[in-house]
This record gives structure tokens, sequence and C-alpha cells, in this order.
């Protein structure tokens, strides 16, 4: 057992329940091939439709197979012939049908197993179509030596995915920090700066088949860091990091990448400054962001309350609708200004248990040419949000979330 958050037993079967699925489709494949040859249609949907599900499915299947057969221990050339394997119904399946978090990983994992540039293209082609800016993507495509059709100006997700560009651009000049920082990043911040979708439950789950930062891994393999002290992570896939050691990848691939220092955005050229609605916000809230929380603000104000609830994805943060409803006269926008701030990255999150001296220097200032302070935003619930701003502010509350200054910071 590689996962010891998992439990061997469900593993065991989960695995075994997958490989009969597998079969199946497999088969039904090749049935269904034989039925387009023959001109014959047994489906209410078209034969070619019928296929395209089945790859779909068998694409899932086999990364499903993957983590498990990983998280119970099977050895990486059982876990590379499987990858192959996948990427062979992947390359028929729409982008939308892959996803992000998918793609991360299968593309950390070509890194991982030193796989042809031919393959590699493979993901490329994927994400350039469906014209993904991320920054994250580009940087492990360059540091393969490859290219894109474009250059990424964004994250698709700020937190954690900057916090790991970031060890990058301290491995430039001090691997032995950068080696902690990917420690803290694996073990600490990682599993939480995904709760968005889920992730922090999932591991309390029943059928949990284990979660593995991939990416963590290729950029430790890139950059050849020291991660002697993940060998018995629960999240971080050391093993495959180690399996092979034929290829050298550009550590100076991050030259090519603007903007992943952790000091915000540089250029501000092109954003839409400006919140109408609470002009005082802008002495806090970076341009950045402007037009995201000036439309947030408009739709609390204008929308139903079901259809804001939706657009916003408040099953995530709320249990219930009929929970979130008690809950919406009580400082309501200001939170949601906090959450949406925090999972963008400007706004810094730390459980309750958390010291903020260990993560003081991470949070990131969009204020270069001001002198700025530490701001606490006090939402009473389990969490602790910061935020470096303006010195000359004096803005006491969000929407009836106090605000108040972290004594002691000086930047």
């Amino acid at each position: 057992m590689r996962h010891s958050l998992c439990k061997e037993e469900y593993l065991s079967d989960m695995i075994q329940y997958n490989s009969r699925r597998l079969e199946k489709r497999l088969n039904t494949i090749i049935e269904l091939k034989k039925d387009l040859d023959n001109n014959v249609q047994r489906h209410a949907y078209p034969t070619e439709v019928v296929i395209y599900n089945t790859k779909e499915s068998i694409f899932h299947i086999l990364e499903e197979l993957m983590r498990s057969k990983y998280s119970i221990g099977c050895s990486c050339k059982e876990i590379e012939d499987i990858f192959y394997d996948s990427i062979q119904y992947m390359k028929d399946v729409e982008y939308d049908s892959i996803g992000y978090y998918h793609i991360v990983h299968y593309i950390s994992l070509a890194i991982l197993f030193e796989t042809p540039k031919d393959i590699m293209q493979i993901f490329i082609e994927k994400i350039d179509d469906a014209k993904e800016d991320d920054i994250l993507l580009d940087y492990l495509i360059s540091a393969y030596g490859l290219k894109r059709n474009m250059l990424s100006a964004e994250y698709y997700k700020e937190k954690p995915y900057r916090e790991l560009m970031e060890i990058i651009s301290v491995a430039k000049g001090d691997k032995n920090k950068a080696s902690d920082l990917l420690f803290d990043y694996t073990e600490k911040h990682w599993l939480k700066a995904h709760s968005d979708i889920d992730w922090p439950r999932l591991i309390k789950d029943e059928d949990y088949c284990g979660l593995w930062s991939f990416e963590a891994g290729a950029i430790a393999k890139i950059l050849k860091l020291d991660d002697s002290k993940l060998v018995n992570s629960d999240f971080y896939p050391y093993d495959l990091v180690h399996y092979k050691t034929g290829v050298e990848y550009r550590e100076d691939a991050i030259d090519q990448l603007d903007d992943i220092s952790g000091e915000g955005y540089k250029n501000t050229d092109g954003y839409k400054a400006g919140i109408p609605y609470n002009t005082s916000l802008e002495q806090i809230i970076p341009i950045q962001f402007h037009e995201k929380v000036t439309q947030l603000i408009v739709d609390y104000e204008t929308m139903e309350d079901l259809d804001f609830w939706n657009k916003y994805e408040l099953d995530q943060i709320w249990f219930g609708f009929n929970e979130y409803l008690k809950d919406k006269g009580n400082g309501l926008l200001g939170r949601m200004i906090v959450f949406v701030l925090a999972d963008d990255g400007y706004i810094c999150q730390l459980d309750w248990k958390e010291d903020l001296e260990d993560y003081e220097e991470h949070i990131r200032n969009y204020w270069k040419d001001d002198d700025i302070k530490l701001i606490e935003f006090n939402l009473d619930n389990d969490q602790q949000y910061y935020a470096k701003v303006p010195r000359k502010n004096q803005i006491c509350d969000v929407y009836e979330v106090k605000v108040s200054e972290v004594n002691g910071e000086r930047s």
C-alpha cells in the first residue's frame, strides 16, 4: 500500500470491479465496430455516438484504475502501461469530457514516464483547441522542449498552482528552500486548495481511491529537487518521480513565462477598472478583480435566490439551499466576495490550526508601488483570511464582514 488513507480491501474490490467494466466495454467497442462495418443499427443513437461514449467511459475507467493501482502499490511499469492504454482512448475524446485536472495529471505523468514527444503533442493539441489559458500547462510543456500555439496569461486555478510556480522561481536561486516549499505545498496546501471540488472530503469517504499531486512530482523531476522528506507522502508520487532518469528536462523553461514571481500581475492593461456600486472597495481590491466583484454585486442584487445559488455553485459552501437562505441577511455578500477572492488567490485562506507566520511571505502583493499592510477578514468560521492592501486605506468592513489590520506587519 502506498496510500495510508485508502482501505486496501476496498481498493482491491474496486480494481476488480473496474477491470470487469473495462473488459465489457472493450468487447462492446469490438461489436459496435462490426455493426458500423455491416451498416447495422442496434441502438437509439447512431452507432458512432455510442462508440464515442464507450471510448469516453473506457478512458475514465482506465484513469481510475491507474490511481487505484498506484495507491494499492502496483509497480510503476504497470501504471505506465495503463497510462499508454488510456491515451489511445483519450485522443478521441473531446477536451470538455477530459477536463483540466486530468490534462494536468496526464501531462505531468508524461514527464514522469519520459513519454515520446509525439504523445505529448496529443495533449498540446487538446489544450490548444480548447484555448486553455493556464501558465502551469505552459511551463510543463516548455520544460518538455515543446511549445503551444498560444502564451497563457493566467491560471485556470490560482490556488494552489501559482504557489507551485513560485517554487520553480525560488529554485533558480535556492534549491534547498524550493525543496522545503515543495514539502509544504504537497503536505499542507495542495489538498486543502481543492476544497471547491470537494477533495478534502473525498479522503474521508469509504470509496476513496487516492489523490496524487502528479504535477508536484513532475516539477520536482524537472528541477531535480530533493524530495526525500516526501518518500512516505500520501499525496506525492515519490516512486513515479524516481522511476525513470533518462531525460533531462529544461529547468530554464521558467524564463519564457511572465509573472510567476508571486508579486501579483505586473501588467494591468486590459482590465476593466472600477467597482461603481461600491467605489470604496477599490481601496483594498486590486484592479484585476474589479470586474468580477462588480458582477458578483450585480448578481446578488438582481438575480433570483436559486439562480444565484446555482451560478456560484453555493452547494460547495452551504449544505442546502434553505441553509443558504437563512444566512442571506448575515453579511452574505461580504462573505461571497471574500470566498471569490480567496479562490482567485488574492486573499490567503488558512485553516484555524495554521500559523500565519508560516505563510506570510507567500501572500501576494498586488500594490507594488504602495506602502502596504496586512489585513484580516473576519468571517466567524474556522478559517483565516488575509490580504495585503495599501496602508493608507481605512476600510473597516466589506458588506458587514469586519476587516482589521494585523498588528506587527511591516512590508
